[in-house]
C-alpha cells in the first residue's frame, strides 16, 4: 500500500494562518499509557482529589484558617485523611483549629523547632505505615493458617505473636495543617529545605500520599518558590494589590486570559469570607475555577489561549485593539 495520502487527508490551510494540517503515515499515537494506578484516598466527587498540597492566601481574618478546616474535616468525615497533624505557632488561639482530631502526639506549636517537628511527623507516618505493612503480612498469614495452606515462615510469624486475631489497622492517609510560619527554618527558601523536599515528593512516601495543607497572608513572601509550584488546589481571597494579582496569575493561571482572571478573583470574592479555588488537578480543564468549594466557573480553555494568543477563529492574528491586555505587564513569573 502506497504510504501517501489523498489531497482529501489534508486540511486546508487556516485563513490567514499560511499552514495547513496533514497526518503522519502510521504516526505514532500519543495515547494514554496503560499502567496499574496508584492508591489514592476515595473521597466524593463533589471534593477535590488527594493528596493534594493546598494553599490558602488571604490578610488576616480574611477566613483563610476557617476554610482549611472545613476542607480537612470533610477529607476526614468521609475517611479520606486519617492522620492529622499540625504546626502552628497560634493553634492554642484558633477555636476553629481545635475542632480538628489532630493525632494525640501531632500538635507543634513552637516556631522555633519547626524543621524538626516536620522531621517528627514523617516518622510518625513512617512508623504507622510499617505497622500498616506488618499487620497486613499477619492477617494473610493468618486467613492461610485458618484454610491450613500457611507456609513455614507464615506459621513462624503467627507463632511468635501466639497466633492472636488480625488487627484493624489502617493504611495511613496523613495530612498535614501549617499556619504562621512565615519566615521560620520551615520556610527557608534553601535547597535542603525540609518542606520544599516533601512538597516534592508528597506523593510517594515509602507507599504512602501526604496531604499539606498551608495558610497563609501574602502569596509571595512567605512560602518557597519550589512549594508554590507545587500547590494543586490554591484558595485566593480578597485583595486590592494590583501587583500581588499580576505574580499571582503568572505562577497559577497559564489557561487563561488576566483580564478573565481578574474577573473571576473579582467575582468569587464578592461575599464575606468568599474565596477563589483553583484546583490545578480537575478532571475537567473547564473546571478548574470555582467559588468556595460549593460552586464552579465553566471556562473554555480553546477560547481563553485563543484570545490569549491573540488569533481568531481562523487561525491568523489579530491586531490588539488599543489598551488591550490579555496577560500583567510584566509578562513573566515573578520568584
Amino acid at each position: 500500500m502506497s504510504s501517501k495520502r489523498k489531497s482529501a487527508d489534508v486540511d486546508p490551510p487556516s485563513q490567514g494562518g499560511g499552514f495547513s494540517i496533514a497526518p503522519i503515515s502510521n504516526g505514532l499515537i500519543n495515547g494514554e499509557v496503560k499502567c496499574k494506578p496508584k492508591r489514592v484516598p476515595i473521597v466524593p466527587d463533589h471534593l477535590p482529589k488527594l493528596h493534594c498540597l493546598c494553599g490558602a492566601f488571604g490578610v488576616v481574618r480574611s477566613g483563610k484558617s476557617n476554610a482549611l478546616v472545613n476542607l480537612i474535616a470533610a477529607y476526614h468525615k468521609c475517611g479520606g485523611l486519617n492522620m492529622l497533624f499540625c504546626i502552628s505557632p497560634t493553634y492554642h488561639s484558633n477555636a476553629s483549629l481545635q475542632t480538628l482530631p489532630f493525632e494525640p502526639n501531632g500538635i507543634f506549636t513552637d516556631s522555633h523547632q519547626s524543621v524538626q517537628a516536620l522531621d517528627t511527623i514523617i516518622g510518625l507516618i513512617q512508623q504507622r505505615n510499617i505497622e500498616y505493612k506488618s499487620e497486613k503480612e499477619y492477617r494473610k498469614a493468618y486467613r492461610a493458617w485458618q484454610q491450613n495452606k500457611e507456609t513455614m515462615l507464615q506459621y513462624a510469624l503467627l507463632n511468635r505473636q501466639n497466633f492472636r486475631p488480625p488487627q484493624k489497622i489502617p493504611w495511613p492517609q496523613p495530612g498535614i495543617f501549617i499556619d504562621d510560619m512565615t519566615h521560620t527554618e520551615l520556610m527557608a527558601n534553601t535547597i535542603n529545605n525540609k518542606l520544599s523536599h516533601l512538597s516534592l515528593h508528597h506523593r510517594h512516601l515509602d507507599g504512602v500520599g501526604v496531604s499539606i495543607f498551608q495558610a497563609f497572608q501574602t502569596f509571595k513572601s512567605g512560602m518557597p518558590r519550589v512549594v508554590r509550584a507545587n500547590l494543586g488546589l490554591i484558595m485566593l481571597f480578597p485583595t486590592c494589590n494590583m501587583r500581588e494579582i499580576e505574580e499571582i496569575y503568572c505562577e497559577v493561571s497559564n489557561n487563561i486570559t488576566f483580564e478573565t482572571f481578574k474577573r473571576l478573583l473579582f467575582e468569587a470574592t464578592k461575599g464575606p469570607h468568599d474565596f477563589l479555588l483553583i484546583n490545578k488537578l480537575a478532571d475537567d480543564p473547564c473546571k478548574q475555577f470555582g467559588i468556595n468549594f460549593d460552586r464552579v466557573f465553566i471556562i473554555d480553555p480553546v477560547e481563553e489561549r485563543r484570545k490569549l494568543l491573540k488569533v481568531d477563529n481562523g487561525g491568523h492574528r489579530q491586531e490588539k485593539p488599543a489598551g488591550a491586555s490579555g496577560h500583567p505587564p510584566g509578562g513573566k513569573g515573578l520568584s
